[in-house]
């Protein structure tokens, strides 16, 4: 067993992503949801596998990553998995096949033992779904790995936007009493030239500004920082915060990247303050 996480989790360094990554998946719906679009940045590009294959098999992606490589989180955006009727198969192997291999783990969905769901149902996109295969260790590193979905039946067909396969930081400390959340609603509305309003709809997300005071120096130079500067303003990842500790997942958790410059501050020698805005991407 792993130990569930208590404090905010950030998913990045995600390698489905890379430009080596190859994936090839079960059965695709049509030519316009296809694997590929796991690897585009917004999350309403979906893969769908193919109608009634839910019902009759398990479908699944496979991942070449070209190497090996540790999968210390596993992130799902967008997805159409419902509570109490699906799992999920994490399996690792130095090959490309899938009989008996040396590495494998279940994940229920929802699960109360070490998962991490977004409970925020009002927002317009399926909120992730989060495990953490490892915590404190890494995974054992494989080149192929491949997720069983296991739908008992209940789904037509399997959806999702992103898949994240990689590493984490976690930080020391949370920003549960330093952040402040701002709904966007994106949303436009303009004027046509004869007086009528037309409303144009689109995705409401979140602007989140985090403060977290007194990181540890060594944690802000080689871990937050290198967060911010590799992947934060170029590259979308996960960021789960508001931990229920007692059930083990996570209430808030946002997809998108830091849209604002890094202020901090130092208050003592061995310590910083730091703040920093997050955007979710739709």
């Amino acid at each position: 067993m792993f130990t569930v996480p208590t404090n905010i989790i950030f998913i990045y360094d995600n390698y489905v992503d890379y430009q080596a990554t190859d994936i090839t998946p079960s059965s695709t719906y049509s030519s316009s949801l296809t694997a590929d679009n796991l690897k585009y940045p917004s999350r309403t590009k979906v893969w769908r596998s193919a109608t009634n294959a839910a019902t009759n098999t398990y479908p699944y992606l496979t991942f070449d990553f070209g190497s090996a490589v540790t999968v210390d989180a596993l992130g799902l955006v967008n997805h159409n998995l419902t509570a109490g009727s699906h799992a999920i198969y994490l399996c690792g192997n130095s090959a490309d096949s899938w009989g008996t291999v040396p590495y494998e783990e279940y994940f229920a969905y929802p699960d109360t033992g070490g998962g991490a769901i977004d409970t925020n149902k009002w927002r317009l996109i399926a909120p992730p779904f989060l495990k953490f295969t490892r915590v404190g260790s890494s995974s054992p590193a494989y080149r192929y790995w491949r997720l069983y979905f296991e739908s008992q039946g209940q789904l037509n067909y399997i959806e999702v936007g992103k898949i994240f396969m990689g590493t984490y930081f976690q930080c020391s400390k949370n920003f549960l009493f330093g952040n402040t959340h701002k709904i966007t609603d994106t949303s436009k509305v303009e004027t046509t030239n004869y007086g009528y309003f037309q409303s144009i709809k689109s995705h409401i997300l979140t602007k989140i500004e985090l403060e977290i005071k007194r990181l540890d120096n060594d944690e802000f130079y080689n871990d937050f920082l290198k967060l911010y500067y590799a992947v934060g303003q170029t590259e979308f990842f996960i960021m789960a915060m508001s931990p229920d500790t007692a059930f083990g997942r996570y209430f808030k958790s946002f997809y998108g990247k830091f849209c604002s410059e890094l202020a901090g501050i130092n208050p003592s020698v061995n310590s910083n303050n730091l703040k920093v805005d997050f955007m979710e991407v739709p």
